[in-house]
């Protein structure tokens, strides 16, 4: 008998709230309240609200018409109105409007009060339990408080297997907030085995790029390097002395090229990391030995990381080899400043100073430079165009040996090709060259170079530590300097050069 009393009441409870729904739409403002509706779905909010005050002009008893016309006011950013009404309906009828209290949570949320939203998110759990603990999991989460955001997100997918996709999101960007960053790898790669649309499946696969780099970086330790072949068609190429009859150019030749990098973070006082390193280069030409190079260059670095701002400083000291014989000794420094402006916008300051001592003829100089690059980010940071300028200067010893100073102009982008692994970087620069030569050589003349380079680079991955890069490299370089010579002139200073390089790069 108390069975059927319960079924009876159930019923006249989803009677009940038929009939206050098809009140709604049967009620003198229901026209009105429909195209309010229509406008709410299409973002034209100031329209949605002309439409549900006519609604509310001919039925102010229908208290669904006051609901949306607090989500209307939130959407506008009236706060307060929004709040009242959403107050007025939970007091007037809570059994009905008890979804009320997800609004005024998200009210509190606007306002940056995520305790009081979590207060409400509890008196919401009896409408939608799954959808009030996966929204307070994303207060706590805002709140630093990562565990207490990880149990609400477990408990959301828990009570609501459709919120599982969201849930476990969120408890990954938690996890990775507590540097677990192995636990947070391994949820979305159980999510990655589930039933994902192809952007879902693009953004956990972008998401675990990111934590594996996040892993590597947290570790003290960090290996790079890089091996491959190379073919350039101007590898004697000299661009301060001129190429003559005596020094043939077009010279080509294949060669081998490796590079390992090693770096251990002495001082890591979050932002602050500070630490020492040491990289080895080799360049081997197959038929022209003596332009081989081997550089040994221990290092030292620090950098400044607080979001949005970046900073570092790394001197570099390198001894490089030509041939079987001492060839320079190099000090140098580079300063980088970097700023995200928005979202989208990222300034990067950077500069550079070089001291280049050489064991040869060839006269020793310092090198100075400072530059700015603007960066434009799409595609969540996979893509961007970046364009810039900068400036430098090379000052040899004697002075009358070649220095010049150069100003620098660049404009490049990067853009995913495939599957948001693969990535296509092409980058072209203009640069001017004002010499002050020998006088020896021109006395009247002062030599001006206008030189341009492009790049071309495709590189995609071949597991998570190693990718695979092609690049085409091409120099053109004009100069205002002819030499007239019986039966014709040349120009000792105007050259092309290609350099197709294949090469292995990784990172443990």
């Amino acid at each position: 008998m108390k069975c059927r009393w319960v079924v009876w009441f159930a019923v006249f409870l989803l009677v009940g709230f038929t009939a206050l729904v098809s009140s709604a739409q049967v009620s003198p403002g229901a026209s009105f309240y429909q195209k309010a509706l229509q406008e709410m779905k299409a973002g034209n909010y100031n329209e949605a609200l002309v439409q549900i005050q006519s609604a509310l002009a001919q039925s102010p008893e229908q208290l669904e018409f006051q609901y949306e016309l607090g989500v209307i006011y939130f959407n506008l950013g009236r706060l307060d109105e929004s709040e009242g009404i959403f107050q007025a309906l939970v007091h007037q009828d809570e059994a009905l409007f008890g979804k009320a209290w997800f609004d005024l949570a998200h009210i509190a949320m606007k306002r940056g009060k995520r305790l009081e939203a979590i207060g409400f998110f509890e008196k919401a759990r009896p409408v939608d339990p799954g959808r009030a603990d996966l929204e307070a999991g994303i207060a706590y989460l805002e709140l630093k408080d990562y565990q207490k955001a990880i149990d609400a997100f477990r408990n959301a997918q828990s009570e609501k297997p459709e919120l599982v996709f969201q849930a476990r999101m969120y408890e990954s960007a938690a996890l990775s907030k507590q540097k677990k960053y192995g636990e947070s790898i391994k949820l979305l790669e159980s999510l990655l085995k589930t039933k994902l649309t192809r952007e879902q499946n693009d953004l956990v696969s972008y998401l675990l790029t990111m934590l594996r780099a996040d892993e590597r970086n947290e570790k003290r330790w960090h290996v790079s390097g890089s091996a491959g072949f190379l073919y350039d068609t101007n590898l004697t190429l000299n661009p301060v002395a001129p190429v003559g009859i005596q020094h043939p150019s077009n010279e080509s030749d294949f060669a081998q090229a490796t590079s390992i990098t090693g770096r251990y973070d002495l001082v890591r006082n979050d932002p602050w990391v500070f630490g020492a390193g040491y990289n080895h280069y080799n360049l081997t030409y197959f038929e022209h030995p003596n332009e081989s190079v081997l550089a040994a260059s221990p290092l030292l670095y620090g950098y400044w990381n607080n979001p949005p701002y970046f900073a570092s400083l790394e001197y570099v000291y390198g001894h490089y080899w030509a041939g079987e014989s001492s060839k320079a000794d190099v000090h140098s420094i580079y300063p980088v400043f970097a700023f995200n402006t928005t979202q989208t916008w990222r300034t990067q300051m950077l500069g550079w100073a070089s001291w280049r001592q050489f064991y040869d003829t060839t006269p020793s100089d310092q090198l100075y430079g400072v530059g700015v690059i603007e960066y434009y980010m799409m595609r969540k940071g996979l893509a961007h165009l970046r364009a810039g300028v900068l400036w430098g200067v090379d000052d040899t010893s004697p002075g009358d040996a070649g220095s010049f100073s150069s100003a620098q102009f660049t404009a490049g982008f990067q853009w995913p090709v495939w599957k948001d692994k693969w990535f296509i970087d092409i980058s072209g620069f203009y640069v001017i060259r004002d010499y002050r030569f020998d006088p020896a050589y021109f006395s009247e003349v002062s030599r001006t170079d206008n030189e341009k380079d492009l790049y071309v680079a495709l590189r995609g991955p071949i597991t998570d530590n190693m990718q695979i890069v092609f690049l085409f490299q091409r120099v053109w370089n004009d100069s205002n300097i002819n030499v007239v010579e019986i039966g014709g002139s040349y120009e000792p200073f105007s050259y092309e050069r290609s350099i197709f390089s294949c090469l292995l790069t990784f990172e443990f």
